[in-house]
């Protein structure tokens, strides 16, 4: 899960920036942005925004419309929503709010105007969005200055569904600090951040789609609960994702795909493929940097998540007694996509099409 910060005077805030993101940065981003602070002709607040997002780990906004339109279509993307509450120096009207929500009225427009970031609070809880440990406030008052006249607000923290501790005032050193710490202890972004190589290989070569599907993996590989869910998602991503866009992107021969379904490949014949014994000397050839490791852990993940899976057969006796799957064979398969992700990755060509 990523996090996402709005800003509506993102170029003046390259300092909080770095202070608060810094451990997530790459050096080169760091020096970017270091760079734009310190331009003579000032920075562009779509030029921090581009480096930011680099790194698929953060979703930046500065608009109010722009950051609505990311929490109503897409709520549960992210762990954490670190919101400037006055959103108003950035232009926005009515009606382009309106095409984004429409739900929100003229009378709406006049009392969120210079607090838009109530209105993120209310669409959040309103989608079941755990506030209290996922938004933050960014402030340029005092608490207790905030909330005087925010009779809505008010009942919220009498709830218990917000707090004092969700306001961030921009100048305190210490609120700062704070909120560096939420970011740098927020399990699931850190899953995302140490396994954003994979992630992002996922999503250049395939889809975002596919990406999201190895990050549910990931932060539910360690529950008992999901075991036979995960084995049947990694066997999905390997067969559906993976080595189908192999086939397409490296021209498969024909007799890989599905003679009726020629939009499924037939996965025996793609590993051969991948992995094939010459006829003349009997030796292995193994095409596209392939090798024992990889033609070994394609074929464990088929089997494993193909016999203990969603689609396991109830009169295979070798499937159903005996020893079953637990979080640590997850696990293995796991470790063993990860390194087939990078294969994959430095197999495929670096062509529009594959990128």
């Amino acid at each position: 899960m990523r996090i996402l910060f709005v800003e509506d005077e993102l170029e003046k805030n390259i300092p909080r920036l770095l202070r608060l993101f810094g451990k997530f940065l790459s050096e080169d981003q760091k020096e970017e942005l270091r760079f734009l602070e310190n331009d003579e002709y000032g920075a562009k607040a779509e030029q921090v925004k581009a480096i930011m997002e680099r790194k698929d780990l953060f979703r930046i906004e500065y608009r109010f419309p722009d950051a609505l339109r990311e929490i109503i279509s897409h709520p549960d993307k992210y762990a954490l929503f670190i919101i400037d509450r006055n959103l108003s120096l950035t232009e926005y009207d009515l009606a382009e709010v309106q095409a984004i929500d429409n739900n929100f009225s003229e009378a709406q427009y006049d009392k969120f105007f210079e607090r838009e970031g109530d209105y993120f609070l209310h669409k959040l809880i309103y989608q079941n969005i755990d506030v209290a440990t996922r938004l933050y406030f960014l402030t340029a008052y005092s608490f207790d200055n905030e909330i005087k006249g925010a009779d809505d607000l008010k009942n919220h923290l009498e709830f218990k569904k917000f707090g004092r501790e969700n306001f961030i005032e921009k100048a305190n050193s210490n609120d700062i600090i704070r909120l560096r710490n939420v970011i740098e202890n927020q399990p699931a972004f850190l899953i995302r951040h140490e396994n954003l190589k994979y992630l992002e290989i996922l999503k250049s070569r395939i889809s975002e789609k596919a990406s999201d599907l190895f990050w549910y993996i990931l932060t539910t590989k360690d529950d008992e609960r999901y075991i036979i869910d995960n084995l049947d998602k990694i066997r999905t991503l390997l067969l559906d994702n993976i080595l189908f866009k192999i086939a397409r992107a490296l021209n498969a021969p024909r007799e890989c795909w599905n003679e009726k379904r020629t939009d499924q490949i037939e996965f025996g014949k793609v590993i051969n493929w991948i992995s094939y014994k010459d006829p003349k000397t009997n030796k292995i050839i193994n095409q596209f940097d392939s090798n024992t490791l990889i033609y070994n852990f394609i074929k464990s993940i088929k089997s494993i998540a193909s016999d203990f899976g969603v689609h396991i057969d109830l009169n295979d006796q070798e499937s159903t007694n005996g020893f079953q799957p637990t979080t640590d064979t997850v696990n293995a398969l796991v470790y063993a996509l990860k390194d087939i992700i990078v294969w994959f990755d430095g197999a495929l060509p670096n062509t529009p099409d594959n990128r």
